[in-house]
């Protein structure tokens, strides 16, 4: 089923609850060349459209298809003479427009990481990141929907949004370069933040633990030895002790 034409959003120029209207042109008409008919009319929406949005819905009725997860408008035995047409226009709130109010959202965001990093030599990379997106911003407020209709405003505007969506993903991963780090957690106790050791004092302690286990090791081996020893000498027909019990009479 093909879509309804569309006309370019009207800015109501105001902040009341339907903002900016976008009206769908729906027609339907007669094929045949002599005969008078009732002819049915349905006639689906864009995607975005849903049935809360419908202002005036121009006399038709309003229904939303679960199967393809649209909102469509309908009308049953619409009775049309020979070759008759019959326009309707539905208006609806525009579904594409808090667009503009994300623009100078992000906006704002990267020239507050151009404000942090303007002084910084090491985020030179960064700085050149935040002046390419709002380098592409100024190239979607440039770009305008009006004169566009049917088709050709859907896809204009569907691909605003999927540009203001990727412009904010990007900002939103320099950003993420300046939040602070959550101290990680082990068994629900904070573990203490503490900086790693540079190189040279890494070695250091390492040379320290292995002179304390030489040490540790030498200190063993003399009391195994001197400890060995006496047990020699205290023993039956050793050393000393043999002599000493040689001249007993």
């Amino acid at each position: 089923m093909r879509l309804p034409k569309i006309s370019p959003p009207l800015d109501s120029g105001d902040s009341s609850a339907t903002g900016n209207v976008v009206t769908l042109h729906i027609k339907i008409t007669n094929p045949s060349l002599t005969e008078k008919r009732k002819v049915p009319l349905r006639n689906e929406f864009p995607s975005e459209v849903k049935t809360t949005d419908v202002i005036d819905s121009a006399g038709l009725q309003i229904g939303f298809d679960t199967a393809r997860n649209v909102c469509y408008a309908y009308l049953d035995d619409i009775e049309l003479g020979p070759q008759e047409s019959k326009a309707y226009d539905v208006k609806i709130k525009d579904p594409w427009a808090g667009l503009a109010e994300k623009i100078p959202r992000v906006e704002k965001r990267t020239q507050a990481i151009l404000e942090i990093t303007k002084d910084m030599e090491t985020y030179k990379a960064v700085s050149a990141q935040a002046r390419a997106i709002l380098k592409d911003l100024e190239g979607l407020k440039d770009k305008k929907g009006t004169g566009l209709t049917d088709l050709q405003y859907v896809a204009f505007a569907r691909q605003q949004a999927d540009d203001v969506r990727g412009l904010e993903t990007r900002i939103q991963r320099l950003e993420e370069l300046f939040q602070p780090r959550e101290k990680p957690i082990k068994a629900g106790i904070p573990v203490m933040d503490v900086p790693r050791p540079d190189k040279r004092t890494t070695w250091i302690l390492i040379y320290i633990i292995l002179g304390f286990l030489g040490l540790f090791s030498a200190l063993f081996f003399l009391r195994w030895y001197g400890k060995g020893k006496a047990e020699k000498i205290g023993t039956p027909g050793g050393g000393a002790g043999d002599n000493k019990s040689g001249n007993t009479p």
